[in-house]
Parts: C-alpha cells; structure tokens; sequence
C-alpha cells in the first residue's frame, strides 16, 4: 500500500501477503538497488485478515506500521507494529478498540519529534469518530488517547494527520459532511482548537489530506460540492495558534464535473501545490494546482 525512504537511501514498504488462508501484515526493506534486506509479516491475535495501511520511519530509521486486524470475538481493531531498523526484528506491537466499538480502523501513522508514535483513525463506538492514540515510542506504552466527534455527534472519520514542531497533532478527515480539523496537544491528548468547513452549496465535504507549513500554519484539502459544479478541489489555510481560517481557495475544473484534491504540500516559501483528480468530461485526469501560501491566489494550473 505505502512505501518510505530512509535517511540511508534505503526503502521500505508495506502492505499485505497471503500466508496460506488469510492475509498478514508484510513489510519489507529494500536497498538502493532492490535488494530485500529483510522482511517482516504481523499475524494478529485472531489469525484473521491483517492489512497495513501506513508506515512511518522514527529518527533512527526504525519502521512504523499501522494497520486494520481481525479481532478475537469479531471486528476489527488498530494494530501498530514497531521493526527495527536493521534486521526487521519486532520491537512491540500495540492493539486498540474503543470501549463497545464494533469497528476500529487506522489510517495514519506519524512520529513526533521525540520519536513517541500518534495513529489516527475512526472508531465506531455509537457514531463514528476520530481515534488518535499516542504511544512511547521506546516500547509502545500509551501516552493518552483521544476522541473527536465533530460539533454536531453523528459520523467523524479521521484521513490524514501531521505533527508540529513542538509535538502537537493535527487531524483532518470529515464530519457531519464537512472538512473537520482538530489540533491536540501533544503532551495530554487536550482538544487546542477544531474548525468544520461546509462548502457553499451545503452538500457533501471530505477533507482528504494535510500538510503544515514552516510556521504551523495548517493547510487543509478535499472534495467539496460546488454550486452547480460537482465536487470542487477546496483548500484552506487555518493558523495553527488558534484554527482562525487564513483563506479558502476553490478549483472547478472546465468541464465542470467531478474534481477531487487528494494531496497537499508546501514549498520552500510556503506556496501550497494541491493535486487529485479531475474529470475531463471522457477521461480522468491529473490537476495540480499552486496557490500562494499568504493569500491563496491561484499561481498556475496544470
């Protein structure tokens, strides 16, 4: 599913393999020229379906992954799994549930600047909502865990996830149909802010992505319904002190029909690049936008 490339040049990824009867987590690192320097499977409590969905590399080079696993009695639960760098070796492995959830799927894995580990994902205990757990990344016991529901309880789902600086969380995803943001604090887990962006049409809106500029400032973007417009491409900048939205920017492409932002980045002077998808009216292409980071005046387009 994903792929990393360490500070030594070399590459890890992850994703799943069939062991026989179901499939188990399988992580492998590569060398700058292919060779397998090791590889590394997790088999859950449940002998079930095991699937990674994300990795991460900590400072020095040990490998995060984190993933969905069968649970024993039924469902589905995180599982975060730590390799060491060098030979693949398992270090820990950390499991979650939420309390009466039926349903509990990672999305994202992050390291901090202390190397301690943040997933996030959604959790269906009544609602569904964003889970974010951190652990100590020296052996995987839980700093605190976190819940986000949106303003208005009824479907939170966690997509991406970023770190500052200083060690505090940012999660994007959806709520209630509109872009939900939460920044928590890094050393308790303590909602600092949140914002939910509905677009101007009042119809559906799913944040897909984050990224953090120099300053901490949060970039945000995803699919938002448009007047008359299908989804548009929909980015907007939030500081990252107290959430207070910078601007909004909105792509619609010339057909007029289905545009989907799914990544985002930041340049060297903190312009913002944001692609995805965009439907040409017979064919889906590729739309990458610059924006300017202080206004979000649209640069170029391609």
């Amino acid at each position: 599913h994903v792929m990393a490339v360490g500070n030594d040049r070399n590459i890890v990824a992850t994703g799943c393999g069939y062991n026989g009867s179901n499939n188990d987590f399988l992580t492998v690192k590569y060398s700058p020229d292919g060779r397998v320097l090791w590889s590394a499977r997790y088999n859950g409590l449940a002998d079930g379906e095991d699937s990674a969905y994300a990795l991460a590399l900590d400072s020095t080079g040990d490998v995060l992954v984190t993933g969905v696993s069968a649970a024993v009695g039924g469902g589905l639960e995180f599982a975060t799994v730590k390799y060491a760098r060098d030979s693949g070796a398992l270090r820990w492995v950390k499991r979650f549930n939420g309390p009466g959830s039926s349903s509990s799927i990672p999305r994202v894995v992050a390291v901090d600047p202390s190397d301690d580990v943040l997933v996030t994902g959604i959790s269906e205990q009544g609602p569904a909502h964003f889970a974010t757990i951190k652990y100590a990344g020296r052996d995987g016991a839980l700093r605190w865990q976190s819940r986000f529901d949106g303003p208005n309880p009824g479907g939170a789902y966690a997509e991406a996830m970023a770190v500052d600086a200083a060690g505090n969380v940012l999660v994007a995803g959806s709520s209630n149909q509109g872009f939900a943001t939460v920044k928590y604090d890094g050393a308790s887990g303590a909602h600092l802010w949140n914002q939910v962006y509905d677009g101007p049409a009042g119809g559906s809106d799913f944040a897909t992505a984050l990224a953090l500029d120099s300053a901490g400032d949060v970039l945000v973007v995803g699919a938002s319904t448009g007047t008359g417009s299908g989804f548009d491409y929909a980015t907007i900048k939030y500081a990252g002190a107290n959430g207070a939205q910078q601007w909004v920017s909105r792509y619609n492409s010339p057909a007029n029909l289905v545009d989907q932002a799914l990544a985002v980045t930041v340049d060297a002077a903190d312009d913002v690049l944001v692609t995805g998808e965009s439907s040409g009216g017979d064919s889906v292409d590729f739309a990458t936008v610059k924006y300017a980071g202080a206004t979000g005046a649209q640069q170029w387009i391609s």
